[in-house]
């Protein structure tokens, strides 16, 4: 019984960690790609699509490494669609790749809460 809980345990931690490399997951259905976990930058998508035009189905993931990224691909993506692909992915930095872009209105409106919170602190303990 303890056997089974410790490989069930193992089996969730390793799928947790191979998730937290993964920088995105794009399915590619009759030439048209769909960001399904991740972030993606706009201008990765667009040169994407120009690759994936001629492809049914297929999926393709980036990876974080210890030096940059990697793509893994999946389904009907043929050889020569992959090697474009990774030429067009080694045109981004890590920097473009590792987090959406803030939204300024979203950050402005949290800090503008926590001031309002700490304000209203400093009146009650006076």
């Amino acid at each position: 019984m303890h056997i089974v809980i410790l490989v069930l345990l193992g089996i969730g931690l390793w799928v947790w960690y191979a998730r937290s490399r993964e920088l995105f997951l794009i399915v590619v259905r009759n030439g048209k790609q769909t960001v399904v976990r991740g972030y993606a930058p706009t201008g990765l998508l667009n040169n994407f699509g120009d690759a994936l035009q001629n492809i049914s189905q297929g999926e393709i993931r980036a990876h974080r490494t210890v030096n940059g990224a990697r793509l893994s691909f999946g389904g009907g993506i043929d050889p020569g669609t992959a090697q474009r692909l990774r030429n067009i992915f080694g045109l981004y930095p890590m920097s473009q790749l590792a987090a959406a872009p803030l939204d300024k209105r979203k950050a402005a409106n949290s800090a503008f809460t926590i001031s309002a919170l700490l304000s209203m602190l400093r009146r009650f303990l006076r």
